[in-house]
């Protein structure tokens, strides 16, 4: 056990602090946890001892003090401590120096003396520059107390290093007022001896306190600073020292010092037509430069080595960012090691960069094509500018000029590797354009048959009858419903490996993904691509891993609401082209969605432009290569649900009316006629059940027309919808106005006139875009100028019924392309008679002109019109 007031206190300098500790009556050192409490029991500064921790020095347990907390802690001790040590030899020279400073300081004339003193004190030194920077030059500079007049300004000099990798010296110069004198380096044990010494000390300290940067390298023996230290002066403290006052000889170059622009470049070298190929560009020469210095790999390393900030090249410095050099050897190390797909080298000459990794964002990669390579880049940004095509003997049709252009297009992106989007507005024959490329890349020597088409169920008809009409040689298989090749314990599509095209749906890609997945495919085109928009649904992930070599897609509406839809059907095309999802948005979608950046919005459009191509009938010179007005019959497939009522019907309907005649059996024909046509708008219309069963999945013509009508509205067109049924209108009237959100127009024979004219008033102004009329009140004698689309919902088995109503638009006063859908059900009643109509052998129109002609058919041919198949 010792006694508290028998201790003995010791000092030891060390470097620019105190180190303290002591020992007992025997000299025994004592540890400082039992005597740190009750020595610094009166030492605000270090919060009465608790911010003091243990230190060992020479094998001596000790507290380490900064000057400034030892000044602090003499002076508790002399002001009345309880508890006064003995002070060692060394502790009392220190107890005096801190008494004498302190009498010092109470007055600035002997303060001023204090810091003038040539005192060999490192202590009292540091004492004094803290006092000063820490209080002194705060109180003055609050007090708006000017500094001394001097006759001469302090001045801080940068000398350049005389090598490379040196490090830059700091000067502090004093300049003379007087033009006779000459300047002269400041040193610090030379200050009392100069003449206004005071003064130049007082601008030294100030300097100091504004610069963190130039107090620790004036600090040192030899002040220096290394180019990380300096550059971070100049950006971060140099402005602010200007501001204040301080004079600074900077160097010459830095008002005019550039950021060196840092680039991965890329050199192609081959000049063989085959260098631009589908998957990776393998033979570049890769290489980082500054401006237009390329490093080699020496001296690449050694910039990110000393992390050096400032490099001399061709007699001039520039500033270098060390992070991007890093960054831009790992982007370089990537690419050497992944080659690099043409989707990069696409972007890059749109002036849209493309980054490995995100880290690397802001390190451009500069590509050098060759010729062929750069004639192929040209070309794409046109799609008008590529060379035309002939046409496959196996396509038996003929392409309007600006189809021409698309098929070109297509067949150009086969040859280099790229997906694309054909976009065209609906009605402009998207469907045509991509059949003569089937044809024609069927007879190509590199293709790996078979071609794989993936639509909507609604459209698999569609499809069968426009391949049947224009390209009858090419062999199809529909691979859907319950006669589809593969069977339950089938797991690929090998059957069908003889044909050219497989056509499927989306939903079966979903459900059958080892099918579809486990096989190469020439080409994969997908109908109706919004329905893969959503990049988190299981058809859409499913899509995206089938393995093919050209990848097409089709569309008239690429964005129907987010531009994240565009990104995952372009995610399709060609993976990465877009980047992540994440980065798009943060790129794109913010700037255009949320802030209206029409300059990002631009971007994006240079961007898609030679992968997407979408022509309109707006465009004059589409518009001159078009017809008034376009018919297109719209192919569309029943349900299960609805095959098996149909036939049911048939079936029943048939056997009664052998044995009917007369009256009778028309009326029972007739009556059939309705059940099937309005089976084939809903089924639950046929079943008389309730609303909440009207629902759009059971009917494929309604999807479709719900389909259409969505691309139409974006459009800003107007649509007319023509129905011979009640029931069917009001069915549509609530669908439609629950799925388009807005109010839709129903005109029947239940309305009084002065309701119908309100109705057509309202149409024709442009309140309302979606009309449905009842065939027989709506088809004659009104001017609905204001659409330029018909929708015929079910079929009318008298053409010129369905002329008359199409006429509603198709008349004088219509300023738009007019374009006529008449849905047709595959395998029903409503396609054999527009066969009929339409055939050569079949009855003339003058036959048809009346209703009654169906009832008069024999039992046989009403078999053959009926029956479904």
């Amino acid at each position: 056990m010792f006694d508290l007031f028998e201790l003995t206190l010791h000092i030891d300098e060390y470097e620019d602090k105190l180190f303290v500790y002591c020992t007992d009556r025997n000299q025994k050192l004592l540890q400082p946890t039992k005597w740190k409490n009750s020595l610094f029991l009166w030492h605000s500064s270090s919060y009465y001892g608790t911010t003091l921790s243990p230190f060992e020095l020479d094998s001596k347990s000790g507290i380490l003090l900064s000057a400034w907390d030892g000044f602090t802690f003499f002076l508790s001790i002399e002001k009345g401590h309880l508890l006064k040590p003995t002070f060692s030899k060394e502790a009392r020279e220190y107890l005096d120096k801190a008494l004498k400073l302190k009498e010092n300081l109470l007055t600035v004339d002997t303060l001023k003396q204090s810091l003038l003193e040539n005192n060999d004190s490192t202590w009292e030194k540091n004492v004094l520059e803290f006092l000063f920077l820490n209080h002194t030059y705060q109180l003055l500079e609050e007090a708006n107390i000017p500094y001394p007049q001097s006759d001469y300004t302090v001045s801080v000099r940068f000398e350049e290093p005389l090598s490379e990798g040196s490090v830059w010296e700091i000067q502090l110069v004093a300049i003379p007022t007087d033009s006779d004198q000459d300047p002269f380096l400041i040193r610090d044990e030379m200050i009392h001896e100069y003449k206004n010494g005071k003064t130049i000390l007082y601008e030294v300290q100030r300097i100091k306190h504004l610069s963190p940067t130039l107090r620790n390298a004036l600090s040192r023996k030899l002040p220096t600073l290394s180019d990380e230290e300096l550059w971070s002066f100049l950006t971060k403290e140099s402005n602010e020292l200007l501001q204040k006052g301080v004079h600074m000889q900077l160097p010459s170059w830095w008002k005019e010092i550039k950021k060196g622009q840092i680039q991965v470049q890329a050199v192609h070298e081959d000049n063989q037509t085959s260098a631009f190929g589908i998957e990776a560009l393998t033979n570049f020469k890769w290489s980082v430069s500054i401006d237009s210095h390329t490093l080699t790999e020496k001296e690449l390393n050694e910039l990110i080595k000393k992390k050096k900030q400032l490099l001399k090249l061709d007699g001039q410095w520039i500033h270098v960012d060390s992070m991007l050099i890093k960054k831009a050897k790992k982007l370089l190390k990537e690419a050497q090691q992944r080659g690099v797909s043409i989707y990069q080298v696409l972007r890059a000459h749109l002036n849209q960069p493309f980054s490995f990794d995100s880290d690397c964002n802001n390190v451009s990669i500069e590509y050098h094509l060759n010729s062929y390579s750069q004639s192929i880049v040209s070309q794409l940004k046109q799609a008008h500018t590529l060379p035309s095509i002939r046409l496959s003997s196996a396509f038996n049709g003929r392409l309007r000029q600006y189809q021409q252009v698309g098929l070109n297009w297509l067949l150009h992106l086969r040859k280099i590797g790229l997906g694309g989007l054909l976009a065209d507005d609906m009605g402009l024959g998207k469907t045509i354009q991509l059949i003569s490329y089937f044809t024609k890349a069927n007879e190509l020597s590199s293709a790996q048959k078979p071609f794989l088409l993936i639509c909507p169920t609604s459209l698999i008809g569609n499809w069968e009858k426009e391949l049947d009409k224009f390209a009858p040689y090419l062999k199809v298989y529909t691979h859907y419903g319950r006669n589809r090749l593969s069977a339950e314990n089938t797991t690929s599509l090998d059957e069908a490996s003889a044909y050219d095209l497989i056509i499927t749906t989306y939903q079966l890609v979903a459900q059958e993904p080892e099918l579809f997945q486990t096989r190469a495919w020439d080409t994969i085109c997908l109908d109706e691509a919004q329905h893969i928009k959503n990049p988190h649904t299981k058809q859409a992930k499913a899509v995206k891993k089938l393995n093919t070599t050209h990848r097409f897609a089709l569309t008239g509406t690429p964005i129907e609401n987010r531009l994240t839809e565009l990104w995952s059907i372009v995610d399709f095309l060609n993976p990465g082209y877009l980047d992540s999802l994440d980065r798009f948005k943060k790129e794109f979608v913010i700037p255009i969605e949320k802030e209206q950046n029409l300059k990002k919005a631009e971007q994006l459009k240079a961007l898609l432009s030679p992968i997407l191509l979408r022509r309109t009938k707006l465009d004059k010179k589409i518009a001159l290569d078009l017809p008034d007005k376009q018919e297109e019959k719209v192919h569309i497939e029943l349900t299960a649900e609805q095959k098996v009522l149909y036939e049911e019907l048939v079936h029943s309907t048939l056997n009664s009316l052998k044995e009917q005649k007369g009256i009778e059996r028309s009326g029972q024909v007739l009556q059939l006629l309705t059940k099937l046509k309005l089976l084939c708008n809903h089924p639950a219309l046929l079943l008389k059940e309730p609303i909440n069963k009207q629902t759009i999945t059971r009917s494929p013509k309604l999807e479709k027309t719900v389909e259409l009508l969505k691309q139409i509205k974006l459009q800003n067109e107007s649509c007319l919808i023509f129905t011979q049924y009640l029931e069917t209108g009001n069915m549509l009237k609530r669908i439609l106005k629950r799925a388009l959100k807005e109010d839709v127009l129903f005109l029947h024979g239940g309305l009084s006139k002065a309701e119908r004219d309100d109705m057509v008033a309202s149409f024709q102004s442009g309140q309302h875009s979606i009309f449905i009329l009842s065939l027989r009140s709506g088809g004659v004698g009104l001017n609905l100028t204001a659409a330029n689309h018909v929708i015929h919902f079910d079929r009318w088995w008298n053409p010129a019924v369905e002329n008359q109503a199409t006429d509603r638009v198709y008349r004088i006063g219509q300023q738009k392309f007019v374009h006529i859908h008449k849905l047709l059900s595959l395998g029903t009643i409503e396609e054999k008679i527009d066969d009929m109509m339409t055939k050569k052998y079949a009855l003339s129109e003058q036959l048809v002109q009346n209703d009654k002609w169906i009832t008069e058919l024999s039992q046989q041919e009403l078999q053959e019109l009926l029956q479904y198949n």
